[in-house]
C-alpha cells in the first residue's frame, strides 16, 4: 500500500476537495476506505510504470499535476466501485425527489379538479338533453 500516495493525499486535501467538489463527509469516506484507494493507486502506478517499480518511489516522483490527475481518477473510480454517492449529490437527489413529489401532488390535484369540472359539465349537458 502506497504510504507516499497517502501522505501526498493528506497534503493535497484542500485542492482535491475543491477539484472534486467534496465535502468533509466525502473526505471521511475516503479515509474510512483508504485501503481501497491505496490499492487502486498502487495498481495504476504499476500499469503506468511497470510491475518492477516501487509505488512509493513512483508516487514520490510524480509532479503535482500528474499526482492530482491520477488521484482524481482514483477517487472517482473507487467511489463508483464502492457505490458511494457524494454528499452534495445526495442533497440534490433529495431536493429533486421532494420537488417531484410536490409536482406530482400539484399535478394530481389539477387532474382531480379538471375531472370534477368535466363531470359537472357532462351532468349539466345531460340535464339539458333531458329537459329539451
Amino acid at each position: 500500500m502506497s504510504l507516499t500516495w497517502r501522505q501526498r493525499l493528506r497534503i493535497a486535501k484542500k485542492r482535491m476537495m475543491e477539484k472534486l467538489d467534496l465535502t468533509e463527509a466525502d473526505w471521511d469516506h475516503i479515509w474510512d476506505n483508504i485501503t481501497d484507494y491505496c490499492s487502486e493507486s498502487d495498481a495504476q502506478l504499476t500499469v503506468v510504470y511497470g510491475d518492477e517499480s516501487d509505488p512509493n518511489e513512483l508516487a514520490d516522483r510524480q509532479s503535482e499535476y500528474d499526482f492530482e490527475q491520477m488521484t482524481a481518477d482514483i477517487i472517482e473510480k473507487v467511489m463508483k466501485q464502492l457505490e458511494y454517492i457524494k454528499e452534495k449529490e445526495k442533497k440534490k437527489q433529495k431536493k429533486r425527489k421532494a420537488k417531484d413529489a410536490q409536482t406530482g401532488k400539484e399535478t394530481e390535484e389539477a387532474t382531480t379538479d379538471e375531472s370534477e369540472e368535466q363531470i359537472e359539465e357532462e351532468v349539466a349537458e345531460s340535464e339539458q338533453e333531458i329537459t329539451a
